[in-house]
Parts: structure tokens; sequence; C-alpha cells
């Protein structure tokens, strides 16, 4: 799923705190009850200052022990590539 957002309006580090309420980051094969590559967690990344951010916060929620086991959820690039009906983009407008 593909986030659209106004930083002016919500900041990135917010949509990683809730991304991080939303999810089972624990897992490599899906997510809850779903498995299957289809459901794996990941935070597709629009440049170097996202992947920063998203870096620190996988590392704080790893400091916190708030998760069962390790973070596998990690931050990937965004790739850049056409977009296909096939691939997992949905388009969310974030709100405060």
């Amino acid at each position: 799923m593909r986030v659209l957002y106004d930083p002016a309006v919500v900041s990135y580090d917010r949509l990683l705190e809730t991304y991080w309420r939303q999810i089972d980051p624990t897992r490599e094969d899906g997510m809850f009850l779903d498995s299957g590559f289809q459901y794996t967690s990941a935070i597709f990344v629009d440049g170097e200052e996202q992947r920063e951010k998203a870096e620190a916060s996988v590392r704080a929620l790893e400091a916190a022990r708030r998760f069962p086991g390790p973070i596998k959820a990690r931050p990937r690039p965004r790739r850049r590539s056409h977009w296909s009906p096939y691939d997992p983009v949905g388009v969310v407008h974030a709100v405060p």
C-alpha cells in the first residue's frame, strides 16, 4: 500500500508510530493469521531521510522490547518502476 501524506499535516514519524500499532512485525512470512509472501510486513521508503527515520524506529522498537521476538519488518527502497495492477499498491491519504 502506498501512503500519500502532507508533512505539514502529519509527520513521517507519526506515520511510523501508527504503522507499528497496525502490524505484527515479528514474522517473515505474513501477519497475524495471514501467511504468505503477499502478507509480509515492510516499510518501503522513498529516500535517505525516510530510510534513516524508519531504521531509527525499528531500533527504538527493539530496544523497548514491545514485541515478543525480533523485528523482521525492515525498510526497503520503494520501486520506481511503472505501476502495474499486480503491484501491492493502494493509496491511502493520511490524516492526523
